[in-house]
């Protein structure tokens, strides 16, 4: 896409880094369609205003490479989602992922299943990356199994403290639905 860094490729999808000027796209393709909304938000009336998302994600979006970054979702030629990979130098160091598309009409065919494999395996050789989780809702049954095909595996010893800083504990340990609706999954790399 024209004036964008291309990050990779798969399988007819293409990531680029999303820039500054990205973020009032991502937050739409976010808030857009309703089923995709229910099932980032589990029923939330009140959701975060853009401002706030400005605030609290200006960091992830470099347009280019970072630790800490979210990337467009390319496919035939329209960009339908987003991922994103956040740093963690924690007890257990470890990248934390998340992904959405932008329509239901983009799930289920198994791309996001590859997205996710193809930017951890990056992540893990560009970065030295050997721990990532992703932390879905629980009614998110769909996301699970496609998290599971791409090597996450679900953890009844998930601790907040071994993944998060004291300060992000704070902040991110419950999950982003609360302790009880949220899914911890890990996916481990050996060196």
């Amino acid at each position: 896409m024209k004036n964008r860094k291309l990050c990779l490729q798969i399988n007819g999808a293409s990531l680029y880094f999303a820039r500054p000027d990205d973020m009032k796209l991502v937050y739409d393709m976010m808030t857009a369609d309703d089923e995709i909304r229910e099932m980032l938000f589990y029923g939330e009336n009140d959701l975060e205003p853009f401002e706030n998302f400005v605030k609290t994600e200006s960091k992830w979006f470099p347009g280019s490479e970072s630790k800490n970054a979210y990337y467009l979702i390319e496919y035939d030629g329209d960009f339908i989602g987003w991922i994103s990979h956040s740093y963690n130098n924690a007890k257990i160091e470890n990248m934390e992922i998340d992904i959405s598309f932008s329509s239901m009409s983009h799930t289920g065919k198994g791309l996001g299943t590859k997205i996710i494999t193809v930017l951890t395996d990056y992540a893990h050789e560009k970065y030295k990356i050997k721990t990532f989780m992703i932390r879905p809702g629980k009614h998110n049954t769909r996301a699970i199994k496609a998290y599971e095909k791409s090597g996450f595996k679900i953890t009844d010893s998930y601790n907040p403290n071994d993944y998060y800083t004291a300060e992000d504990v704070v902040l991110w340990g419950d999950g982003d639905l609360g302790v009880e609706n949220t899914v911890n999954m890990v996916k481990e790399y050996m060196i």
